[in-house]
């Protein structure tokens, strides 16, 4: 049986973060002064587009949208709070875009439980072929990241967020909720 304090005991996670929406501007960091090292979870229409730390957004001017401090970042890995984060290195989102990712944040149903980043996560990445091997076979899509659409017209970013289990070869057409003009995902 699986539930949320069962995988927060893993001393990997962490339940100390603060979250923002991709809407809110660097100022809102304000109350996680104190604590510059905290991860901050930003969070687009509830999907997790950015794991940064407290100061790191606070070196923006108060008035920065988030999205603009954020656009141009690798996303976190997104897992499900009853994965064996062992496996890990076997998804092919790892596989694709582990390197980059700042962390992994964890979530149980629409909400964000914990996080796994700093040199925990780090440290996979020495040890991707004795995990992988000895894990699951091949790789499985259990894992995914939430990715900004970084195409933008004039001055207007489009920022849909899209999920992927791994690159695509072919960029997918992008929604374009903000009807800025047909376009393709811009990765």
């Amino acid at each position: 049986m699986s539930d949320t304090s069962v995988v927060l005991k893993d001393d990997r996670l962490s339940a100390a973060f603060g979250m923002l929406s991709l809407d809110d501007v660097a100022g809102n960091a304000d109350v996680f002064r104190d604590q510059p090292a905290l991860p901050i979870v930003v969070l687009h229409g509830g999907a997790p587009v950015s794991l940064v730390t407290a100061g790191y957004l606070l070196q923006y001017p108060h008035q920065t949208r988030l999205g603009s401090v954020v656009a141009t970042l690798p996303p976190p890995l997104v897992v499900p709070f009853d994965v064996n984060l062992d496996a890990i290195p076997s998804s092919a989102a790892f596989r694709d875009f582990g390197g980059e990712a700042p962390g992994a944040v964890i979530i149980g149903g629409d909400s964000v439980i914990g996080i796994w980043s700093g040199a925990t996560f780090t440290d996979l990445f020495g040890n991707i072929q004795a995990v992988s091997d000895s894990m699951l076979p091949g790789t499985v899509d259990f894992a995914w990241i939430d990715r900004l659409c970084r195409y933008t017209s004039g001055e207007t970013p489009c920022e849909y967020a899209m999920k992927f289990v791994s690159r695509p070869a072919v960029m997918p057409d992008c929604p374009d909720p903000r009807q800025l003009g047909h376009h393709e995902f811009a990765w």
